[in-house]
C-alpha cells in the first residue's frame, strides 16, 4: 500500500484533512482521532493503510474519511436499481399510515447525515413522511451540533417542523438510543434506522402497506452494502437473518416455501433483523419495545426478534423496499464489542430461552456451573 511518507507516516493528518503528518511515535495518544490498526484513508497519495494506530470511541477519523468521500459524492445519490420487475409494477394505494423515521448515529460525518435526511424526504411521499428524528446518543463531532442544527434550520425553510432532535446527555447504547428515538416518534409506523444510510425510491410505500394489512409484523427492508472508502454500491439478494447460538446475526436462506411462489416481490419470514426495522408504534409498545438493559451495542437484533416471534407477532423481509448501507470499518462504540456481546447474550439466554440458554454458554465458551 502506497504511504506518503516512510516516517512520518501520513495518518491523523489524513483522516482530518489537514495536509500534516505524525510520526510514529505520536501515533500513541491519538484515540481522540479514532485511529487504530489497519484503517484505510484517503489522502493526497490515494489510499493509505495506518500501522499502529490506537483506537477511540468517537472513531472520528471514520467519519473524516466517510465524509470526504461523501462530499465528493453529493447529496444526490448512490446509484441505484436492481429491483426487481415485479417490484417495479406494484402499485401501492395513497391511504397508507404515515411514517416517523428514526436516525440514529454517535461520531457520524455530517455529510452522512445531511445524504440520509435529503433521501429519505426526496423519496418518502410527503404525505406520508411525519417526521424525521436525529437520535445523538453523545457524540463529540462538534459538527454534529452547530452545523447540523444549521442544516435542520434549512431544511425547515422548506418543511416546518420535519426534523426533530434528540441528543443524550451521556452515551447510552443502541437500544437506548433506538427506544428514545420510539418514544419521540408520533406516526403510525416508526422506521428505526442507522444515520449512514440512503433509501431507495418506494422504499417506504412496501412496508406500509404490509403494515396496514397486518399491524404485528415487524419488518425490515433488504440492504445494498456501501463501502465506506469509495462508495460503491454492493447489491444484496433477499435474504432471512437468523442467528447461531452465540446470537451473532448473519444471513440465511428463507424457508422453502418462499421459493415455491416464485415471486421474488414477495414478503419472507425470518427470526431476526439485521439492524433496520420498520414497526407499527403502537404494537411495538404493546410488546415492550426493547429490553433496556442491553448494553451498548451487541445482540440487540436476536432480543428483538424472539421478542417479536413469542409475544404475538413475526418478522418479515420486504424485497420490494430497498436501502443502502455504508458500512462502517469500524464501530464507534468500543474496540472490541465481544465484551458487550457477550455479556447481552447471556442476558437474552437468561430472559427468553429457558432450558437452551445452556447452549449459548457453550458457543461462548462458559462453564454450566461455578464450581464452589
Amino acid at each position: 500500500m502506497e504511504q506518503c511518507s516512510a516516517d512520518p507516516v501520513f495518518c491523523a493528518a489524513i483522516a482530518e484533512g489537514y495536509g500534516r503528518g505524525w510520526p510514529s511515535s505520536q501515533w500513541q495518544g491519538l484515540g481522540q482521532f479514532g485511529l487504530y490498526p489497519g484503517m484505510r484513508f484517503w489522502g493526497p497519495c490515494g489510499l493509505l493503510l495506518a500501522g499502529n494506530c490506537t483506537v477511540s470511541e468517537q472513531a472520528l477519523a471514520v467519519a473524516r474519511t466517510e465524509e470526504l468521500n461523501s462530499k465528493e459524492t453529493g447529496l444526490m445519490h448512490f446509484k441505484q436499481g436492481g429491483e426487481t420487475q415485479r417490484c417495479l409494477e406494484r402499485k401501492y394505494p395513497k391511504n397508507l399510515p404515515t411514517i416517523s423515521v428514526v436516525l440514529i448515529y454517535l461520531d457520524e460525518a455530517l455529510s452522512i447525515i445531511k445524504r440520509a435526511i435529503r433521501s429519505i424526504m426526496d423519496k418518502t411521499p410527503p404525505h406520508l413522511l411525519k417526521e424525521i428524528i436525529l437520535v445523538d446518543d453523545n457524540s463529540s463531532n462538534e459538527d454534529l451540533i452547530g452545523k447540523l442544527d444549521a442544516y435542520v434550520s434549512f431544511i425547515h425553510d422548506e418543511r416546518p417542523g420535519l426534523v426533530k432532535r434528540v441528543r443524550h446527555k451521556e452515551q447510552m447504547g443502541l437500544t437506548q438510543a433506538r427506544i428514545s428515538g420510539w418514544k419521540a416518534a408520533t406516526g403510525d409506523v416508526v422506521a428505526i434506522l442507522d444515520a449512514h444510510i440512503e433509501v431507495h425510491v418506494e422504499w417506504a410505500e412496501p412496508l406500509l402497506a404490509r403494515i396496514k394489512e397486518d399491524r404485528t409484523v415487524v419488518l425490515t427492508p433488504v440492504f445494498d452494502r456501501v463501502n465506506f472508502d469509495d462508495l460503491k454500491v454492493i447489491r444484496y439478494i433477499p435474504a432471512a437473518v437468523g442467528f447461531d447460538w452465540a446470537l451473532w446475526c448473519m444471513y440465511e436462506s428463507f424457508r422453502p416455501e418462499w421459493y415455491k411462489l416464485n415471486d421474488e416481490s414477495q414478503p419472507g419470514k425470518s427470526p431476526s433483523i439485521m439492524g433496520i426495522l420498520v414497526v407499527d408504534r403502537l404494537f411495538f409498545g404493546e410488546i415492550g419495545v426493547l429490553d433496556g438493559g442491553m448494553k451498548i451495542y451487541g445482540g440487540e437484533n436476536v432480543e428483538l426478534g424472539i421478542r417479536v416471534w413469542l409475544c404475538g407477532g413475526s418478522i418479515e423481509v420486504v424485497p420490494c423496499s430497498k436501502i443502502a448501507h455504508i458500512e462502517r470499518a469500524h464501530k464507534p462504540y468500543l474496540p472490541d464489542l465481544s465484551i458487550t456481546m457477550k455479556r447481552n447474550a447471556l442476558r437474552v439466554a437468561e430472559v427468553w430461552m429457558d432450558e437452551y440458554k445452556d447452549n449459548v454458554k457453550i458457543a461462548w465458551n462458559l462453564p454450566l456451573k461455578v464450581c464452589p
